[in-house]
Formats: structure tokens, sequence, C-alpha cells
């Protein structure tokens, strides 16, 4: 799996994607205007387009406050169901090591059956209380020392 940070080549993608997917901007639609996300990106911010064998598959977004990441990511609807989200969650532990992280959190519409199901394979803890918007908080320990 390889990931390549978000870029005028590269953005198209992300927008022909929502174009077709209803499914998709129930849960993540202000992603459809990439304008908006790259106006969000800089230091503490990343989003990273997904490929896998040459062809991407989706994203991940990654926000770094202190020494926790917040993250949202996204398949494809044509590569949905081949269990790519544990490999996306697996890359997106690494870089958080690599960037000092110790802990990643993502948050799920309740409604969102299969991200609460890869996460929970992939590890993540679901908090007790869900947020005041409603949302699932899951979240691990990345950090070797705290696992």
């Amino acid at each position: 799996m390889d990931i390549e940070e978000l870029s005028a080549t590269n953005r198209y993608q992300i927008e022909k994607w929502f174009n077709g997917d209803e499914s998709g901007k129930t849960f993540l639609h202000w992603y459809s205007d990439t304008s908006k996300v790259e106006a969000l990106l800089g230091s503490n911010r990343k989003l990273w387009l997904v490929k896998e064998d040459d062809q991407y598959v989706g994203f991940v977004d990654l926000e770094m406050i202190d020494k926790t990441g917040y993250f949202a990511y996204y398949i494809a609807p044509k590569y949905r169901g081949q269990r790519l989200s544990q490999k996306i969650l697996l890359t997106l532990e690494e870089f958080g090591r690599e960037f000092g992280l110790q802990g990643l959190v993502g948050y799920v519409e309740p409604e969102n059956i299969a991200s609460m199901k890869a996460l929970e394979r992939a590890n993540y803890r679901k908090s007790k209380k869900s947020d005041p918007d409603g949302m699932l908080r899951f979240q691990k320990n990345i950090h070797p020392r705290l696992m």
C-alpha cells in the first residue's frame, strides 16, 4: 500500500469518487469540496490518497494535536468489502508513530457499521459515550511503550 499527499494533480480523484457515491457523501460529505479540504492542510494536518496495486482506492485524513492524531478515512465504492481499511489503518499507525503520536482517535456515525467493524478488527476501543453530535469515538494507543 502506497500513499501520496493530496495535490493539485491528484485531487480530482476525490471529487470523482464523491460525485457518484451517495453513501460516502452521507458520512464524509465535506471532503467532496477539495478546495476547502486543502485550505485546512498544513504541518499538523495531512490528507493522503491511498494506492493499492497502482490504483487509487481511498484517502486518509490525519489531524495531529499534541500527541494524538484524529483521523478519518474513505474507501472508494469499487474497493469496499476487500478489507482495505485494515491496511489503511496499519499504514496510518505507522505514520502516526513517525510523527511521534501516542494515540489515534476516529469518530464514526452510528449508522456506519462497516467502519465500526473495521476499527474493532484493528483493535480500536469504542468509548462508552458518544460526542455531542452523536458520533462514536474509537481510539488506540500506538506508541510502543503505551501498548
